[in-house]
């Protein structure tokens, strides 16, 4: 068995965060009879003169076999060290923002479509996550059609094409 030491890697020019902070994720969610899901969701990460906490809820509703709506609302709240803060051009002090993400789904045999608005606050973070811009709001929408080619083994493929 082999034991190795981590010791945090600091520059004295260059702030930054420890390599050590306490990290904690909590996720919860539940089904409501064959249609409904929502969930929860806590994260934290904190060090000395450092915090991020994020809560969300979420929820997916399942309209028909082929139509479903997906949700979630996000807050966060952020104290940076003083030296990080001023060095990335961050606020000092708490501050706090949220972000919200809708999407309607609708799939076929053939044909998938889904519409989606996502609105990100400029000072949203998700430190333990992936949401790599803040301060933004965008529309999406998609379109996919798939060619299913029969095999000679009854087997199926797709070939999606996407838009």
């Amino acid at each position: 068995m082999q034991f190795m030491s981590h010791s945090p890697v600091r520059c004295p020019s260059a702030p930054s965060l420890s390599l050590y902070s306490t990290a904690t994720v909590l996720r919860y969610r539940r089904d409501l009879g064959n249609k409904y899901t929502v969930g929860a969701l806590f994260t934290n990460r904190q060090e000395d003169d450092y915090f991020n906490r994020l809560v969300s809820f979420d929820g997916n509703y399942r309209i028909t076999a082929r139509d479903r709506i997906m949700l979630q609302v996000m807050g966060s709240s952020t104290r940076y060290p003083a030296e990080v803060a001023l060095e990335f051009n961050q606020q000092q002090g708490k501050f706090d923002d949220r972000a919200f993400d809708f999407l309607y789904v609708h799939n076929t045999r053939n044909l998938d479509w889904d519409i989606g608005y996502r609105d990100i606050g400029g000072d949203f973070r998700a430190d333990l996550g992936f949401i790599p811009q803040v301060g933004f709001r965008s529309f999406s929408a998609s379109t996919y059609y798939i060619w299913l080619c029969s095999l000679t083994n009854g087997k199926f493929t797709m070939a999606p094409l996407s838009t």
